[in-house]
């Protein structure tokens, strides 16, 4: 991948703000049992020290980052855990610390909370947390690089072009459905929550999704269009949450 920095818009000030009550939506309590994965020892309902939720920050994503954990917020506190919010785009991490949290709600979206960049930074402050550890939530996050293990391992995943910043010409971004096809998905590589994605269905859709992509992350992630069966399902499956610091 390319080293250059990526690049999102900053946050805006009304943003840096808690989410209103009314866009949190209900949260299951059944989310709180997956404490239970935090420390060596089991603790009981509700007695697992000081627990911050990690919410807003300064990704792209932040809108959807404070509704989810509002919610993840007011479950935990339904279910008599001493939890707060901590927004890292108003507050230092090192507070997490001096502020003697026991352990982290991960509630982040986006670069700085999915990335392995704030599981590095608790990994370092020794503070356990939810979520997957450094490597695989650094891997995940970048879908280029995701898509390069997948390949690696024989694992089916859409065809796809990766145009890095000097790979971004017109010429070089119109030939991108000769390799695809149409319609084909332009997105930036390291977002989520469809932010910065466009359904190309023509030669000339290319060069604003590209531009709106990079918009996002210098790099750009150009794949095959899948068609999918809509096919509605409920489910639900635990947040994993583990112990990363020993």
């Amino acid at each position: 991948m390319s080293d250059n920095k990526a690049v999102h818009p900053p946050v805006r000030p009304e943003l840096a703000k808690p989410a209103p009550p009314e866009l949190a939506k209900p949260v299951r309590p059944e989310l709180v049992e997956g404490l239970q994965g935090l420390g060596q020892a089991q603790p009981e309902r509700g007695n697992f020290g000081k627990v911050a939720v990690l919410m807003g920050g300064e990704s792209a994503e932040r809108e959807v980052s404070l509704m989810s954990g509002t919610g993840v917020l007011a479950a935990l506190k339904s279910q008599g855990v001493d939890a707060y919010a901590f927004d890292p785009a108003q507050r230092g991490l090192h507070e997490l610390k001096t502020e003697g949290f026991s352990r982290c709600f991960i509630a982040l979206h986006g670069r700085h909370g999915e990335d392995g960049t704030v599981q590095g930074a608790l990994e370092l402050l020794g503070i356990p947390y939810t979520g997957s550890g450094v490597m695989a939530s650094s891997v995940a996050m970048d879908k280029v690089m995701t898509k390069r293990v997948w390949t690696a391992d024989g694992l089916p995943t859409p065809k796809y072009v990766w145009l890095a910043p000097g790979n971004q010409n017109p010429e070089q971004v119109r030939a991108v459905p000769d390799t695809l096809g149409l319609p084909l998905i332009v997105k930036p590589p390291r977002e989520g929550s469809s932010i910065g994605v466009t359904k190309v269905k023509g030669y000339s859709d290319m060069q604003e999704a590209v531009k709106l992509s990079a918009s996002y992350d210098p790099d750009v992630l150009c794949e095959e269009f899948i068609e999918a069966r809509k096919s509605p399902a409920r489910c639900w499956v635990p947040v994993p949450m583990r112990r990363r610091c020993r």
